[in-house]
């Protein structure tokens, strides 16, 4: 569908009354694919094969970061499941600041999961450009760090390059961060 002359007027008209912000309309800029629903819910689905008998330490190796937390291992982060896993991922993405814990939350009553920390890494080997334009966070996995509080790993940028980083669960989470998640509806 192209954009009318009427719906730029109306466009218009509500940044002018600020019923949209400036901001909103940078997000959807950065990615017009956001409301696309025949991308998902919040634009472009990504196919990957996460190998959890390779483990969280060969995983963050496979990454080849310019710099990891090195808190990020298979001893703080456990994989339980075993074998090869095609899954179909998703950004879930937030217009304004969430917790951890709130984020984990809306994402489950949509109807999405949180993914773990080795689809994440699996993402990140696959597709490094897209840690490179925004952060990528993993809710589906944590670990109680040292000094009592969750961790959940993320994926993120620093002058050009790659990082692998954890933040404590109940911190905030500005809205360019992204939760990669699947849609429980788009495994039946």
């Amino acid at each position: 569908m192209r954009v009318t002359i009427e719906q730029m007027f109306e466009l218009n008209d509500q940044v002018r009354n600020g019923r949209i912000s400036g901001e909103v309309i940078q997000r959807l800029m950065e990615n017009p694919d956001r409301y696309d629903d025949k991308l998902g819910r919040f634009g472009r689905r990504y196919d990957i094969m996460v190998n959890y008998d390779l483990g969280v330490d060969r995983l963050v190796a496979a990454n080849k970061f310019n710099w990891k937390n090195n808190d990020v291992t298979s001893a703080h982060f456990p994989v339980e499941r075993k074998g090869v896993r095609e899954v179909v991922v998703e950004f879930y993405e937030f217009d304004r600041v969430v917790t951890g814990e709130e984020a984990a939350a809306q994402i489950e009553a949509d109807g999405f999961v949180n993914e773990d920390v080795p689809t994440l890494l699996t993402f990140g080997k696959e597709h490094p450009i897209e840690q490179l334009r925004r952060p990528i966070v993993a809710l589906g996995s944590r670990w109680l760090g040292s000094g009592g509080r969750w961790d959940v790993a993320f994926l993120d940028r620093l002058g050009g390059r790659r990082v692998l980083n954890l933040n404590w669960l109940h911190f905030d989470f500005y809205p360019d961060y992204r939760f990669l998640v699947f849609s429980k509806s788009a495994a039946l």
